[in-house]
């Protein structure tokens, strides 16, 4: 044990000097036999700020209210970027947001609402400190991906304002309502529309990505851009971050809408979109560089 923390010290301090614009891996790949880099969008070219949780809490928060008849105390509350993290889980059967180890066993405490639950509720609730694989596969969302968080929060604050009214309530239907209502930013492109118009606003700038692509195409190899995000919005966002509205140039292709992972199978045809967003009716036989396409699948694309 002695040995094993000196050894994680020694690693932790040589940590301190790697260079933070470097990247590693735990297994050797040889760069020289990569003929082609493929990048998504979001997340890949595009990293945002603290701006779009926020933007996803307030879209969701409002649709709650106007459409699903929720408190109209819940537009007084705003995002806790400090609630929740990504690896938590919220039981839709009881209500309850906890840590779950890799062997299912509850980190304490665990929260309903904002509020924490003490050891003996917890105990009374799930027979000890432990739930059964199955429950937590079918009974736990796991917060994994960049809607989770304003969910896990959002959700928390209409069970705290249900709560202290004294109405009695489905944890389940409350859960799904709040789902919904974060899965149609998205959906109804509310999320994409809104930064599209402000891209700035939600953006971290990325000045070394220009110099980064145009090396690839240097290189001789080719790139493309495979993103299930609409034109407009890629657009948007892209000529932000390049600085430059012809960014299409510095892919050798370009597909948005790309509908993945269904596009891993799908042999649909490609369509050309216009710089408008309109769609081409014209043959795709080939890909020529700055244009855009979207549709198509996998054994096209090859």
């Amino acid at each position: 044990y002695k040995s094993n923390q000196i050894l994680l010290k020694q690693f932790a301090d040589s940590l301190l000097l790697m260079p933070r614009d470097h990247v590693f891996s735990n297994a050797d790949t040889s760069l020289q036999h990569i003929k082609h880099y493929g990048f998504d969008y979001d997340y890949t070219l595009a990293t945002y700020n603290r701006n779009l949780p926020d933007l996803i809490y307030n879209l969701a928060k409002k649709r709650l209210v106007e459409d699903l008849g929720y408190p109209s105390a819940l537009h007084d509350r705003k995002y806790d970027h400090n609630f929740a993290i990504r690896g938590l889980h919220l039981d839709k059967e009881t209500g309850l947001l906890m840590k779950l180890d890799q062997y299912n066993k509850i980190q304490l405490p665990i929260y309903r609402g904002t509020a924490p639950v003490t050891t003996a509720e917890t105990v009374k609730t799930y027979g000890g400190l432990r739930v059964s694989k199955s429950y937590a596969r079918h009974s736990m969302h796991m917060l994994k991906d960049l809607f989770a968080l304003p969910m896990a929060c959002l959700y928390a604050h209409v069970v705290d304002i249900i709560t202290k009214s004294g109405v009695q309530f489905v944890a389940s239907h409350v859960v799904e309502d709040v789902n919904q209502a974060i899965e149609e930013t998205h959906g109804t492109e509310a999320m994409h529309k809104t930064i599209a118009k402000d891209p700035k606003m939600y953006l971290n700038p990325n000045p070394s990505l220009v110099k980064y692509l145009e090396r690839i195409h240097k290189s001789g190899r080719t790139s493309f851009l495979l993103t299930n995000s609409p034109f407009y919005f890629v657009d948007a966002g892209m000529t932000e971050l390049v600085g430059r509205s012809d960014w299409n140039k510095l892919f050798d292709v370009v597909i948005v809408r790309a509908n993945k992972p269904y596009f891993y199978q799908a042999k649909n045809k490609f369509r050309k979109v216009n710089r408008d967003g309109s769609l081409s009716v014209e043959p795709v036989d080939f890909f020529e560089r700055g244009e855009i396409y979207t549709g198509g699948g996998l054994e096209e694309f090859n």
